[in-house]
């Protein structure tokens, strides 16, 4: 028989897209509590802050092999 684990946390996903240059660039903390979504305009460079809950499936079935799958990404309070 499988043994099955959902856990959820919080990540806090910053996006800055540089209209100038053309180029994007994105970082993901995990446990850290964003104050919220922010969205920033200046010179061309947009930075988009967005608070997100990650909730993941572990799997670690009989012949000990393990698999995690992403359940839900939402926005805290839409979940």
């Amino acid at each position: 028989m499988a043994c099955k684990n959902e856990s959820c946390f919080d990540v806090c996903l910053k996006l800055v897209v540089n209209t100038n240059s053309r180029r994007a660039e994105t970082s993901v903390e995990c446990d850290e509590a964003c104050g919220g979504i922010e969205f920033e305009f200046e010179n061309g460079v947009i930075q988009i802050t967005l608070p997100l809950v990650a909730c993941v499936e572990t799997t670690l079935k009989d012949d000990l092999s393990a698999n995690a799958e992403l359940t839900s990404l939402s926005l805290p309070g839409y979940q």
